[in-house]
């Protein structure tokens, strides 16, 4: 399991603390931060976990303080002989018209083990198209405003992501006049930058192509934008 989040500046460490017990936090794991752009997106993988067990959990630094209390519940054997796996499977969500499906997202957070966002994620990129994002550079408020919507959904059960188009890079005026902007948040800069799949352990790459088990079943990911001949990003 993986716990990020996003801070203004940068702390010293990147923490977790948490335990089996509401505000009783018996073990610490510690990660990294880095930022592509102006803030900074802190990641943390969790030692080994007991299975189908539930987490309390609350992120930060001795330094900077730590969050409220968050909780998840770590993802069964393959073995437990669970005979159905619930989840949500969607694309093509932001901020702009996405409250709905937000919202009930939210709604069955409780009823469901993980969701998969199978690309197009915030729609940051197309910012610049809705009201008072013409002349102002929108990209990273958009980008922040999704992750804080999507907080308590994915604070609590893996919120799990694939590549798309729109995660490609930053089309807002600002970004096309200066070299120095579209550098920046160009070549899924972004969405590498803010999410933490499971690539590493799976031999995947960065977070467009990677596997993982939840219970019985094997997920695959697959980035369909680049990598190769003709690819649409290519």
């Amino acid at each position: 399991m993986a716990i990020s989040w996003q801070t203004e500046t940068d702390t010293p460490t990147s923490k977790v603390q948490y335990g089996v017990a509401s505000g009783e936090y018996s073990y610490i794991s510690e990660g990294s931060s880095a930022a592509y752009y102006e803030t900074f997106h802190h990641h943390v993988v969790l030692n080994t976990l007991v299975p189908d067990t539930t987490y309390y959990y609350i992120v930060g630094d001795e330094s900077n303080g730590y969050s409220n209390e968050f909780k998840f519940t770590s993802a069964p054997l393959s073995s437990s002989g669970i005979n159905n796996l619930t989840f949500a499977v969607f694309g093509d969500l932001g901020v702009t018209n996405g409250d709905a499906s937000i919202n009930y997202l939210t709604s069955i957070k409780d009823d469901i083990s993980l969701v998969w966002h199978g690309g197009d994620v915030s729609y940051a990129d197309d910012s610049f198209l809705h009201k008072d994002c013409v002349l102002h550079f929108c990209y990273e408020e958009v980008w922040d405003e999704y992750m804080e919507e999507i907080e308590e959904m994915a604070s609590q059960i893996p919120y799990m992501t694939a590549p798309g188009n729109h995660e490609v890079e930053c089309h807002d005026p600002a970004c096309l006049t200066s070299t120095s902007m579209r550098e920046k948040l160009s070549n899924f800069s972004a969405y590498n930058a803010r999410f933490r799949m499971p690539s590493p352990e799976s031999k995947g790459t960065l977070n467009m192509h990677y596997s993982f088990n939840y219970g019985p079943v094997h997920f695959v990911s697959i980035d369909t934008e680049t990598g190769y001949p003709g690819a649409a990003e290519e």
